[in-house]
This record gives C-alpha cells, sequence and structure tokens, in this order.
C-alpha cells in the first residue's frame, strides 16, 4: 500500500482528493498548507506528495523546492495538482522538479490513472513487514481515540467520536467526571449504539456495566446538583 500526502489549503478538493485515493487502495494523509506539510513530512516517510500551487504563506513551487533540495525525500514522487493550465506555469512545476502535473477541476479517473503512471516510474518503497501470530501475547494492544463527552445519564455517557464502534464491544473512556462524582474506580463501559452523524464523526452511546445501587446514587445526586446549579444560573 503507498502512502500519498495531500496539501491543499482548500477542504473540498482534499475531501475529494483523499476520498478517491482511499478509493483507489492508498494511504492518503493531508495538510492545509506547507508548514503543516513539511511537519508531516518531517516525522513519517510517503511515496507521493500531490501539492497544490498556489497556498498561502508558502507556494507549492516554494515547498516542492525545499522537499528536493532535502535527500531525505529524494524517492518520494511529486505531483502539482492546480488550476493553472498556462505552459509558462507547467513549465516551472517541471523545472521546480514535479515528476507531473494535475490540472483542477479534479477528475476522478485521470487523477488515478496519473498516481498510477507516476508509480509505475517510481514504485513505492517496500516496507518490512511481520504478522503476528494469533496465539501471541504481544498481539493484545490498546486503541487510544479521543472523543468529546457530551451527555451524562443514569445509565451511561454520550460521547461523540471520530471512529466508528460496534454495539456490544467493551470501552475504557478517561475522563475526569468520575472524580466529580467522588468515585476512585471507574465503571465498565459497553456500546450501546453508535450513530453516524458526520464524516468522522459519530454519536455513541455507552452503559454503565456491572455497576451497584450506590454507584447509581452518585450519578443521580451529580446529575441533579448540576441541573439545580443550571437553574439557579439562569434565574
Amino acid at each position: 500500500m503507498s502512502r500519498i500526502l495531500v496539501v491543499d489549503d482548500d477542504p473540498d478538493v482534499v475531501r475529494v482528493v483523499e476520498k478517491v485515493l482511499r478509493h483507489a487502495g492508498h494511504e492518503v494523509f493531508t495538510a492545509m498548507d506547507a508548514m503543516k506539510a513539511m511537519d508531516k513530512l518531517n516525522s513519517s516517510l510517503f511515496d507521493l506528495m500531490i501539492t497544490d500551487a498556489n497556498m498561502p504563506k508558502f507556494s507549492g513551487f516554494e515547498l516542492v523546492r525545499t522537499v528536493k533540495n532535502n535527500k531525505k525525500f529524494s524517492r518520494m514522487a511529486i505531483a502539482m495538482l492546480t488550476g493553472l493550465r498556462e505552459k509558462k506555469d507547467i513549465d516551472k512545476a517541471i523545472r521546480a522538479g514535479v515528476d507531473d502535473y494535475i490540472v483542477k477541476p479534479i477528475d476522478p479517473m485521470l487523477l488515478i490513472q496519473k498516481v498510477e503512471t507516476i508509480f509505475e516510474k517510481n514504485p513505492p518503497s517496500e516496507r518490512v513487514e511481520y504478522n503476528l501470530p494469533e496465539s501471541t501475547k504481544l498481539g493484545a494492544a490498546t486503541m487510544v481515540c479521543p472523543v468529546r463527552l457530551t451527555s451524562v445519564t443514569e445509565l451511561g455517557l454520550v460521547l461523540r467520536s471520530p471512529i466508528e464502534v460496534l454495539a456490544g464491544m467493551n470501552l475504557e473512556v478517561g475522563t475526569e467526571i468520575f472524580k466529580k462524582m467522588d468515585m476512585r474506580q471507574p465503571p465498565a463501559l459497553k456500546v450501546i449504539s453508535c450513530r453516524k452523524l458526520a464524516e468522522f464523526e459519530f454519536e455513541v452511546r455507552v452503559g454503565f456495566v456491572g455497576a451497584n445501587d450506590a454507584f447509581y446514587q452518585k450519578v443521580r445526586a451529580w446529575i441533579f446538583a448540576q441541573s439545580n446549579s443550571k437553574m439557579r444560573k439562569i434565574a
């Protein structure tokens, strides 16, 4: 699987390019300007960078020249993505060192063909991989994902998550709210439902598992205290 960095200050363009390339089986990362692109380039490896020409602060041409002057990125291919169609602009991009030139508006089929042609000339780097046996303990891991707590109910929590989770899954949610309820040990949580709100935004409802009456009393007392405090502020 190839790794592609898409750089453009237009979120609509980024969204289209990312969707097309992901559908084609590529691993896609994005940056909204040249500075953010350099941060990602310096912290990870990419097989191809697709960058817009006109961006605030630093143009795509400046980004390409910076990358080309660094031996660290010598194996990475570069394509220019822009609405500039004049021959002088194409020549400028080629002189800067790009491997191809992709014109906006985006034609999905042409974009895929351009990327495939680039990788025929500059094949993605082969990376060492080892598949862990299912029986090994080394395969056990925990994935940490930032979520936002939106509601507390008597039976559980309501969260906003950037990823989808399946009903029935057990979750660990790190939050200070249980300390506010004077609870030393956070309760076990199980996903009740997950509803998509938008791209990369899901409403996740989780329920308390194995809680006793004392636990529920503390939750109710905290909810009532917060509600009463809010009413006093309104009054």
